[in-house]
């Protein structure tokens, strides 16, 4: 009888639970810069044994995935309730997981899986496919999202996409790293990105190493980005990384063709101020400040011609200027009535035939009779059709005389 590996004896410590921790990594919305869920990952200190994925696969060809892949997710849905608003929490499961008895229990005590992202790895196939998406179906109905990882590596096949139908899709690391320099993997990632586009699913990267990788995934438009440069896995909850927040935010002003340059920076100027402005308030391209109250709301746009004159409505008009066609602060209000027509002379054919020039209102109006118009396609009961004149009327009469009273 042989004796068992060390790496085998870990590895059914950590089933049971021994050396188990669970660390969250930050998944990044690379368009705000800002945390749009957490990946729960699973460390073993237990002392000789492997890292995640040799463990998995120690315990695979041992019999017990089921049972580690439990003592996981039991691990990790334990620390859901802490999650930030507006955040999801990714766990993993094996294909071969999905159906067993050990993972099934498990969801069943999670009760609502709304904000759980299941992801499904691609690293072994699945037995059952039907079993398998009968599973991920029920898991759908209490709430769950499915992710497909490590998408263009291992099984993961554009046939089973379009089988799962999955909300999200991973992209391997390997297509991932370097892609800053290989036009080949910018331009397969941005095909997966069309087809998740098609298929209403969000593009993940994961893997994110470097500032160039980052950057080139943002000009590609994926959404969602993870990575030991935007955030490394460790306590939960864990914020981007400023450092790579400040350097894509000076990345993405920096891009060509960006709007940010053309945009100018205009002074404020503090209601009741405008008589002592500083003279280079004005100094800059655009030549104007902006009115603000005393919290700060802007109320106009203001020029060096209006603050040399104080910036008074009743003030004269600087040389050069027009004079404004509004009322004056404090002149007497008008006359409902006596509206400026735009054309003065015209002011007239508006009030209708008959108004004379000396009054300020135009006078009431009669009511416009609309002329009573009989369809001439009916047909009355003597068999004549409407219609006007006095020929129609004489056979009408003559109809009526010819027949009894009662009938009419």
């Amino acid at each position: 009888m042989t004796e068992p590996r060390p790496v085998d004896d870990s590895v059914r410590r950590a089933a049971t639970g021994e050396g188990l921790r669970t660390v969250f990594q930050p998944v990044v919305d690379l368009r705000r810069l800002t945390v749009a869920g957490y990946e729960a990952l699973s460390r073993f200190d237990v002392p000789g044994a492997p890292g995640p994925e040799a463990a998995l696969g120690a315990a695979a060809d041992l019999g017990i995935l089921p049972e580690l892949e439990a003592r996981c997710l039991r691990s990790a849905l334990a620390r859901r309730h802490e999650l930030p608003a507006n955040c999801f929490l990714a766990v993993n499961v094996e294909p071969q997981s999905v159906g067993t008895r050990p993972v099934a229990e498990v969801f069943e005590d999670a009760g609502d899986l709304r904000g759980i992202v299941v992801e499904v790895t691609e690293r072994r196939a699945m037995d059952d496919a039907a079993a398998f998406a009968r599973t991920l179906e029920t898991w759908r109905e209490r709430g769950a999202k499915v992710a497909v990882d490590d998408a263009g590596a291992g099984h993961s096949g554009l046939q089973k996409i379009l089988a799962l139908r999955p909300e999200f899709l991973k992209l391997d690391g390997s297509l991932v790293r370097g892609i800053h320099a290989d036009e080949a993997k910018a331009a397969l990632v941005e095909m997966i990105g069309v087809f998740a586009d098609r298929i209403d699913a969000w593009l993940l990267a994961e893997g994110v190493e470097t500032l160039a990788d980052a950057r080139r995934l943002s000009a590609l438009r994926v959404p969602l980005a993870q990575g030991r440069y935007l955030g490394a896995a460790g306590e939960p909850w864990e914020p981007v990384r400023l450092e790579a927040c400040a350097a894509l935010r000076a990345a993405r002003a920096s891009r060509p063709g960006a709007l940010l340059p053309l945009v100018q920076t205009v002074r404020h100027v503090r209601a009741g101020d405008e008589a002592s402005i500083p003279a280079d308030v004005f100094a800059g391209i655009p030549g104007v400040a902006i009115l603000v109250d005393a919290h700060g709301g802007p109320l106009g746009l203001i020029d060096r011609p209006v603050a040399a004159r104080g910036a008074r409505a009743d003030a004269p008009p600087a040389a050069g200027q027009r004079a404004h066609r509004g009322r004056r602060p404090g002149a007497p209000p008008r006359h409902p009535r006596a509206r400026r027509h735009p054309h003065p002379r015209r002011r007239h054919r508006r009030r209708g035939a008959g108004a004379g020039r000396g009054h300020g209102g135009a006078p009431a109006r009669r009511p416009r009779r609309r002329p009573v118009r009989r369809p001439a396609g009916r047909v009355r009961p003597s068999g004549q059709r409407y219609g006007g004149g006095a020929g129609a009327w004489a056979a009408v009469a003559a109809v009526r005389a010819a027949r009894p009273a009662d009938r009419w």
